[in-house]
Formats: C-alpha cells, structure tokens, sequence
C-alpha cells in the first residue's frame, strides 16, 4: 500500500500475514521502540517483546532502503512503515 502522505506515526501496511491483535500489539511496540537511538536498538526491543509475549526465535528488521529475502512460519510475518521512511519487518523463523 502506497500513502502519499502522512504523520511521523502513523502506519502504512505492505503486508500482513499476522492474527490483528498481534498486528496491532507490533505497531503499538515498534511506536515505542523506533524512539531509541539507533534502528538496531529499535530492532532488538521489538525482538525481545515478541519473544517473550508470543514465544523464542522472532526476527526484527528496522531501517530504511534494504532488501530481503527469508522463509517464515505461516502467519507470523508484518511489514509496514511507520512514519514517511521507516520499514519495519517482523517474523518467525522457520
């Protein structure tokens, strides 16, 4: 999905192939982490938040221009923007 504009942080979803409830708790963690320093301390918060609420071996992403490729369990994966720059991935590893 393309939004041509909006807020610092608002969000706009590439894709989302997440339960809503576990959507909506990574936009309410990434809002809070993406406030840290650097995009790898946003990245590890994320990390650690979703290890713990839904259990070990999820991967974040935080950052800006870059690309992937990766194999994920089915329906544990989010990407989506915040703010006008910002890409955020999450998933769980196979």
């Amino acid at each position: 999905m393309v939004v041509e504009t909006y807020s610092d942080k608002e969000v706009a979803v590439g894709t989302c192939e997440m339960a809503p409830e576990m959507f909506q708790e990574a936009i309410k963690i990434t809002k809070e982490a993406i406030a840290l320093p650097t995009n790898a301390e946003a990245a590890k918060k994320i990390k650690s938040c979703f290890d713990e609420k839904y259990g070990g071996n999820w991967m974040a992403i935080v950052g800006e221009g870059y690309g992937l490729f990766f194999a994920h369990k089915a329906e544990n994966f989010a990407h989506f923007f915040v703010g006008k720059t910002k890409s955020i991935v999450i998933f769980k590893a196979c």
